[in-house]
């Protein structure tokens, strides 16, 4: 679990860095104070925390007394290690449909006209530039 997040963000992160470097660096500051992403990479943790505490608990038969297996722990642990899989895909569909603001210009087209005469895709990016 741990590893399909470092590299989820690990990936995103080269995207982002590449996307600072085109856009602006407030694209790095702006994923990093998403909430989104905060409460992704928090559920995570948690959840690899959790599961590591519960882990401690399960013991086998020493010295002739029985195992033990937390099962209502366990199935704790299920449950949010299939809510992760559900926060992760959120994350990519997020990341990918709200970051970048190319995806905003791009879906105005270049031939069409605004009310004043000028192209579609600079009304467009003239009010991206003011909402930001």
């Amino acid at each position: 679990m741990i590893t399909v997040i470092a590299l989820a963000f690990s990936s995103t992160i080269v995207a982002i860095q590449q996307a600072s470097s085109k856009f602006s660096p407030r694209v790095i500051r702006n994923f990093m104070r998403d909430k989104g992403n905060q409460i992704t990479f928090g559920s995570y943790v948690a959840t690899f925390v959790y599961a590591l505490l519960i882990l401690r608990q399960v013991r086998d038969e020493q010295n002739g007394s029985g195992g033990f297996v937390p099962a209502l722990s366990v199935t704790v642990a299920l449950v949010l290690a299939l809510t992760c899989v559900g926060l992760l895909i959120y994350f990519r569909e997020h990341f990918l449909t709200h970051r970048f603001p190319s995806q905003r210009w791009a879906s105005t087209r270049l031939g069409e006209r605004s009310r004043s005469g000028r192209p579609a895709c600079w009304a467009a990016r003239a009010t991206t530039m003011v909402a930001v």
